[in-house]
């Protein structure tokens, strides 16, 4: 099966590039200095005006923290709101636009554009780089968690308690994967999973949310 074929090589190829002696700071640190690179020289009103039909746009004025009242995933917004009002208060004032979909926007083939997106491929978009939203509330919405696994410190917790009672040569060797049907290249993995089970187990669901009261709208 050719799709199985390639991704045991990506697997392997994956397995071949890790370096273990790059801390996760460092390897932050340099993500946030090439995503910043292309606007050393500062960022004009003209680039923000552009951006504000590609996301969310976000102010933070005297330590309080404002959002544009559309909002395509209101989880998404909820979480990424939960984080800026914890930090609101140790940041000066500032503005920017946030890509709330999982896919970035900007094409190399384009301008650069301050926009902060989820996600990124590297070497073929300008989007910056900005922590997902689903440590909070979103992400896939599954029976045990119907309005999605979020609330990482709490769930993070129940997954170590429940891991240390499962000895690694008790668990299957089997690919996991849980989410919604937001790209269809997560098509093959969801058919190879039911041509193959015994190699993955993976299903679509939907996302599920509420929208949080505890932001101003702009």
């Amino acid at each position: 099966d050719r799709f199985y074929n390639e991704l045991t090589r990506s697997i392997a190829n994956a397995k071949d590039e890790i370096d273990e002696g790059v801390s996760k700071e460092n390897y932050y640190e340099s993500e946030w200095i090439r995503d910043l690179s292309p606007f050393q020289s500062g960022i004009t009103r003209e680039m923000m005006a552009q951006l504000e039909t590609l996301g969310n746009k976000y102010q933070i004025i005297n330590h309080t923290v404002y959002r544009s009242r559309r909002c395509t995933f209101p989880a998404r917004c909820e979480g990424v709101d939960q984080f800026l009002i914890r930090l609101a208060r140790l940041l000066d004032d500032t503005e920017f636009v946030l890509n709330d979909f999982d896919t970035p926007k900007l094409t190399k083939v384009a301008r650069p554009l301050p926009l902060f997106s989820f996600s990124k491929k590297e070497g073929e978009y300008w989007d910056i780089v900005y922590p997902a939203w689903s440590f909070h509330k979103g992400g896939p919405a599954i029976s045990l968690y119907p309005s999605g696994i979020g609330h990482w410190n709490e769930t993070r917790e129940a997954l170590m308690k429940y891991s240390s009672s499962k000895p690694w040569p008790s668990r299957q060797s089997r690919g996991f994967f849980i989410g919604s049907r937001t790209n269809t290249q997560r098509d093959a993995l969801v058919l190879l999973s039911r041509r193959f089970p015994s190699l993955a187990d993976a299903s679509f669901t939907k996302n599920q949310g509420y929208r949080g009261p505890q932001v101003r709208f702009c």
